[in-house]
Formats: structure tokens, C-alpha cells, sequence
């Protein structure tokens, strides 16, 4: 894919998000796994082969590869983005002036030269077109959608677009337009739950109450699928607009919602830890239940401590008027802070602590 994007790119192919990409189960499905295993051996093999009469050919092939080793091998990171080919592909760029000094004949170096520019030519059209493309954010998410029907995020972004026009128009149309691209979200290949909270959002947002179906497909997302990164940035949007009063789930409801990815088995200590502390912010901010929130995060921290853990339970403690408690919270979240990355709110904390103890 990388190669073909190089080689004849084409922006049908390019995306912003490429979670749409078909992930290989094994060398024959997708069958086009074996085919670029294939070609990829080959072409390591040409590179051994001629590595004495063209030396370079195995440097712009080994640049290639150990450019692509990082992300592409057996580290968990997401697939595929269009970025990761850029240094990759300076390899292959630096083999084109050292190919050509190696043309004696003046006929075939004009044919070279020749072939050269309109590959240029080529790479000038489609950047321009992308140009035109990235210039109106609307038509740039309809397009990336249009291109990547099994994409559950350019369908979201398309949908987060389209919010954005129905909130600073007042349009209707919008809600009903965004409603429908995060529909074809949560109905694309491995969707996560993004959309279905989002399309709870969006419910409230319009004036309307989210179907059941809907709230029962994001309690078996967030219980039963695989536990992703955003899921947690997910459960925190869904918390800061109970509290906030833009949504009006019932509180039970919306605790189901979070004791439901409690409930993942493939959650890690660390994301259960982050969970139970949006629980707290749940309690404290929404039900004003202070001492049930203290304790959720004190949980938290029992299970995966961390400094900006220990901060919340400092202010926990300090709501309750525990402020020597409460600032010994901060010193051991200072000793964990060994590459000082949260120092300063660890310090702001400390001086409204002190400032309300004086009081």
C-alpha cells in the first residue's frame, strides 16, 4: 500500500484515517496478503542479487523497509497512516538521480528525463487536488467519507462537521445530516462505540431522546468489544455533558454506561483505573456524592497509581477539608513525577490547598 501510494498515488486511496484498511488474518485472507509477501521478497531478493552492480538498489530497498520496521511489524500500534511513508520514501527518491547518472546513452536518458517529468507532473495534479480538497472542510469530510464508506472516523468526522454547522446555524437539516453519517459509522467495520455515544449526544442536542437500541448497543460496546484508547476520551465526553446538563440521561442510565466498560475484560489496570475515576467525576460533580467519589479514586489509585491520580484524590480530600491528607496526596504525586510533566499543577494545588486551610 505504501508503495502504491509512492508509485501511482491516487487520492481515491489517500485518507486521513485509514481504519477502513483489511487487516490480514492469515496468508491467504485476504489473498492479497501472500501476493505482497510475495513481492515483497522478490524485490529483496533482486536488491541481494545486484547488490554488487547496483549497490544502491539495496540502500533505497533497505531504507525502505527499516523506515516501515517500526510500524509495521509486531508493536501494537494502528495500521496504517500516510505519514509513516514519508521518511521511508526518500530511499527510493535518492535512487532516482543516482539511476539516472548511470543512463549513458543520450536517447535512453531522454526517454528517463522524459518519463521523470510526467511522474512529477502526476505527483503536482493530485497534490493540488488534495489542496482543493483540504480547502473546505465540508466538502473535504464528505469526500473522505464518500472514498472510505467502511471508515467509522471519516463517517464521524463528517458527522462532527456537520454538528459544528447545525450548532453555529441553528439548521435542522444538520442535525438530521449528521445523524445519518454516524449511523453509516456505527454500521462500518469494527466501529468501536464512538458513534453510538455520540449519536446519544446528538439526540439531546436536537431536542430529542436517544432510542433504547441505542443506549443497549453502547452498553455491549463498551462491556464486550475490544477495549480501544478512545473509548475512555468517549466515556469523558459522555460525562462532561451529563454534567454540564446537555444531555439528560437518567443517572442511572449513564452509570450503566460506565459500570458496562468496568465490565470489558480486555480492559488493562490502567484504563479500569482511568474508568473508575470518571465514575467519581460522575458522583461528585453530577450526584454530589463527595465521599463515595473519594473513594472510587482512592480505588483508582490502589490499582494503578499515577500522579495525576494522586492529584485528584488531593482534591477530593481537600473538598472534605482534609488538607494535611490532602497535601501529603501531593508530595508522594511529586515523588512519582520523576520527569516533572505535571509539576505545575501539582504546585497550583499545594497553594490552593495552603490558601484554604488559612481560611
Amino acid at each position: 500500500f505504501y508503495l502504491r501510494l509512492f508509485l501511482l498515488p491516487s487520492n481515491a486511496a489517500l485518507s486521513l484515517f485509514h481504519d477502513d484498511f483489511s487487516i490480514s488474518r492469515s496468508l491467504v485472507y485476504p489473498p492479497s496478503t501472500a501476493l505482497a509477501l510475495a513481492a515483497l521478497a522478490l524485490t529483496s531478493a533482486v536488491a541481494w542479487v545486484l547488490r554488487k552492480r547496483f549497490p544502491e538498489l539495496g540502500f533505497a530497498w533497505g531504507w525502505f523497509l527499516i523506515a516501515h520496521s517500526l510500524e509495521s511489524t509486531v508493536f501494537p500500534l494502528e495500521l496504517v497512516y500516510e505519514h509513516r511513508n514519508y521518511f521511508a520514501i526518500i530511499g527510493l527518491l535518492i535512487l532516482v538521480p543516482m539511476a539516472l547518472g548511470r543512463v549513458e546513452k543520450p536517447r535512453s536518458k531522454k526517454l528517463f528525463v522524459t518519463l521523470l517529468a510526467g511522474y512529477l507532473a502526476l505527483l503536482g495534479f493530485v497534490t493540488h487536488v488534495r489542496a482543493l480538497q483540504w480547502s473546505n472542510h465540508v466538502d473535504w469530510a464528505a469526500l473522505e467519507a464518500a472514498n472510505h464508506p467502511q471508515s467509522p472516523r471519516a463517517a464521524y468526522e463528517l458527522a462532527r462537521i456537520y454538528m459544528v454547522l447545525m450548532q453555529s446555524t441553528g439548521e435542522a437539516r444538520y442535525g438530521e445530516l449528521a445523524d445519518q453519517a454516524l449511523r453509516a459509522s456505527s454500521q462500518a467495520q469494527s466501529p468501536g462505540v464512538l458513534p453510538f455515544i455520540a449519536r446519544i449526544q446528538l439526540a439531546y442536542f436536537r431536542g430529542l431522546e436517544p432510542e433504547a437500541e441505542l443506549l443497549a448497543a453502547a452498553k455491549e460496546g463498551f462491556a464486550d468489544w475490544p477495549y480501544r484508547a478512545v473509548n475512555t476520551a468517549t466515556l469523558y465526553s459522555l460525562v462532561t455533558c451529563q454534567v454540564d446538563g446537555r444531555c439528560k440521561l437518567p443517572d442511572a442510565q449513564a452509570l450503566e454506561i460506565l459500570d458496562a466498560a468496568l465490565r470489558n475484560r480486555r480492559l488493562s489496570m490502567a484504563d479500569r483505573a482511568e474508568v473508575i475515576k470518571l465514575i467519581a467525576q460522575y458522583r461528585i460533580n453530577r450526584l454530589s456524592d463527595l465521599n463515595g467519589g473519594s473513594d472510587l479514586v482512592r480505588q483508582a489509585v490502589q490499582l494503578y497509581d499515577k500522579p495525576e491520580s494522586r492529584i485528584m484524590y488531593a482534591q477530593c480530600l481537600a473538598l472534605q477539608q482534609k488538607y494535611n491528607e490532602a497535601l501529603d496526596e501531593l508530595d508522594r504525586a511529586d515523588a512519582l513525577d520523576r520527569l516533572g510533566t505535571v509539576r505545575r499543577l501539582i504546585e497550583r494545588e499545594r497553594a490552593n490547598i495552603r490558601a484554604a486551610r488559612t481560611q
